[in-house]
């Protein structure tokens, strides 16, 4: 047995080790408690969420028990000292969401500190920016746009749809997907595997699908340019599905500070909203998204595999050629944000 107290903050040789050393054990158990930590930190998705995964579809032999508790559970607190404690957070802050909610969250670093609040608000709660399928559905589009991004050496692929509303003011995520192999996919809670070629394109024209099927129409895709084949396999895709007038064209990949500026003004002028029960992974990126404290003189977005930039990189080719509409009048000047 092995009994570990804040196992977050364990490294990885030591879990890896230990591990090792129980191998021989009748009845090996491990036995973990840790405080909220990164959404994407290595002790969930190496060891926690794996494991809850592989025991949902069975691959985890001996099974996983996971549970999680909060102040309001340790019987040993009074209630008037818990409410004391309570009283020194504001509500829908990233540490009140962590401390006395015990969710997942950064505190240091986020660049969407607001939308990031917002999101991890608990599930039930209405959010300033999410709305349903239904509203969205009400909405006049000019543009219903699907960007992707393409997976590899451990990233993902990632998919993501909005709609432009006509005035191009406003943005509105309507669905996002995202499939890591390794991880369980969102729509057949299974383990993803080798993602081929073929499997990808059929990813793809189910997203699109579903798209049209909701919205009507979809009038460009926009790809990440360094996948050329890919990106004709795509535009094939639709081609043998009847659906060759959408076309498949590179993302333009404008300044990324560009695209963060763009996304902050709009959500703190409430333009930007999200479809919250199909935009899951667009939403886990938004509030995951840090700035790299190894530039702080740069502002440049953390990129190391901690945080999901290929949902945040698909959601941002959507809308970045139109940029400069959808910050008319707020002083936008391309490359100096």
């Amino acid at each position: 047995m092995w009994i570990a107290t804040e196992i977050n903050i364990h490294h990885d040789n030591t879990i890896k080790e230990a591990f090792n050393r129980t191998l021989a054990s009748h009845k090996r158990k491990f036995f973990w408690d840790l405080n909220p930590d990164h959404p994407n930190a290595p002790i969930y998705t190496e060891y926690i969420d794996k494991y809850v995964e592989m025991d949902k579809t069975g691959d985890l032999l001996g099974g996983v028990n996971y549970m999680q508790f909060t102040i309001f559970d340790n019987i040993s607190i009074e209630e008037e000292a818990r409410k004391a404690f309570i009283s020194q957070y504001v509500p829908g802050t990233i540490w009140h969401n962590r401390d006395i909610l015990g969710q997942r969250s950064i505190a240091e670093g986020l660049i969407y500190k607001t939308l990031a609040g917002e999101m991890s608000l608990p599930k039930g709660q209405k959010k300033p920016h999410s709305i349903t399928i239904a509203e969205a559905r009400q909405m006049r589009f000019a543009r219903v746009i699907v960007g992707v991004d393409f997976g590899g050496n451990g990233s993902g692929h990632a998919f993501v749809a909005v709609g432009l509303p006509v005035g191009f003011n406003q943005i509105v995520a309507i669905r996002s997907r995202r499939y890591v192999e390794g991880k369980m996919d969102p729509d057949t809670n299974q383990i993803v595997r080798d993602i081929s070629s073929q499997e990808l394109c059929k990813l793809f024209l189910d997203f699109v699908l579903w798209v049209r099927a909701n919205f009507g129409r979809v009038d460009n895709v926009y790809v990440d340019s360094a996948e050329q084949v890919l990106k004709r396999d795509f535009a094939n895709t639709l081609k043998r599905n009847k659906l060759g007038g959408i076309p498949v064209s590179d993302a333009m990949k404008t300044y990324i500070n560009d695209r963060i500026f763009c996304l902050d003004i709009l959500s703190a002028n409430d333009r930007f909203f999200y479809v919250e029960e199909e935009c899951r992974s667009l939403m886990d990126a938004i509030s995951s998204a840090i700035w790299d404290k190894k530039k702080p003189t740069k502002n440049e977005r953390l990129d190391d595999g901690t945080s999901d930039i290929d949902s945040m990189d698909a959601f941002e080719y959507t809308f970045e050629r139109y940029i400069p509409k959808l910050l008319k009048g707020f002083g936008f000047k391309p490359g100096q944000n």
